[in-house]
């Protein structure tokens, strides 16, 4: 068989961010929509400050595929930002919210929910 190895394209790797699960984030927004008020103005963020090489660094002990990770021109952004780290102190004062899942957790489900993805489409 002609096999090719993966490839993941990415952009900047040096980059950090801080990460909060996505069902978290879309409680701390409802939320918000309940209890907030119009015109108040909140950053909502994790805990978890990373730089993204560590999650590339994480998906490949995931994974139980090697691949190749390929820095990809159009994914570079001409003006990016090198860190972000929001406080959502503001936010979890007023509204006593505090994401508990780590990233590792997140990005552990949101690979099983691709394999199941490829799984079920590949029964088709």
């Amino acid at each position: 068989q002609n096999l090719q190895i993966p490839r993941l394209h990415h952009g900047r790797l040096d980059t950090i961010r801080t990460f909060c699960d996505a069902i978290e984030m879309i409680e701390a927004y409802i939320l918000f929509m309940e209890k907030g008020k119009k015109g108040d103005l909140f950053n909502i963020s994790g805990d978890e400050t990373l730089i993204m090489t560590q999650i590339l660094d994480l998906l490949r002990k995931l994974t139980q595929v090697s691949f190749e990770a390929r820095v990809d021109e159009r994914l570079m952004r001409p003006a990016d930002v090198g860190c972000l780290r929001p406080s959502s102190q503001k936010f979890r004062d007023q509204f006593k919210w505090k994401p508990i899942v780590p990233y590792a957790v997140s990005l552990n489900a949101l690979l099983n929910y691709w394999r199941k993805k490829i799984d079920d489409a590949s029964f088709r």
